[in-house]
């Protein structure tokens, strides 16, 4: 049977934390596996070309079904086409080598230790520091604009609008219960 006409029994999601590119920050990535009819294992693959899904609703939910049978770190239970939980083979009992296997399960157990901290507390409150500095200085640039120009000419302008963009930034800072708007 041909690859293109040939559909995978099972797949996985592995999920992993990387740094980013850009800031070095740690963020949480996923992997697809492939569990193949011959007993073969393929990681790295894409989902929507191994499952032969043409439309995007049907993408997302293959998705959403795979996705959600992942935990933080590791790799997930496998789902079948329509995102049924099948039992498949064990980590490394087919289609990997051992050292292989031995590399990934190393690299999985580093990064839990590595990015130990959860990706999303939801009791920690968001810091308002760099919003309410903000806020401040379009306050003193707007006053400072306008009293120099004495309200007339281009900067003046300037001016009102870093006001209009300080009350946006300070009003963000007010809880939802207060608020009138």
């Amino acid at each position: 049977m041909s690859r293109e006409t040939e559909t995978p029994v099972a797949v996985r999601a592995v999920a992993f934390m990387a740094r980013s590119w850009r800031g070095g920050r740690p963020h949480r990535r996923v992997s697809f596996d492939a569990w193949w009819p011959d007993g073969r294992l393929e990681d790295g693959v894409s989902l929507a070309s191994v499952l032969d899904l043409h439309h995007p609703a049907d993408i997302a939910d293959a998705e959403t079904a795979v996705h959600g049978r992942c935990p933080e770190i590791g790799p997930g239970e496998w789902c079948d086409r329509w995102g049924r939980v099948v039992d498949g083979p064990v980590d490394g009992s087919t289609g990997v080598s051992s050292s292989r296997r031995v590399r990934r399960v190393r690299r999985l157990m580093s990064q839990r230790r590595e990015f130990g901290v959860p990706r999303y507390d939801p009791t920690k409150k968001p810091g308002r520091t760099g919003r309410l500095v903000a806020g401040l200085v379009a306050l003193v640039v707007g006053v400072v604009l306008l009293v120099t120009t004495s309200g007339d000419g281009p900067l003046a302008l300037v001016g009102v609008v870093c006001l209009f963009a300080c009350v946006g930034l300070l009003a963000g800072l007010v809880p939802r219960e207060r608020r009138w708007w």
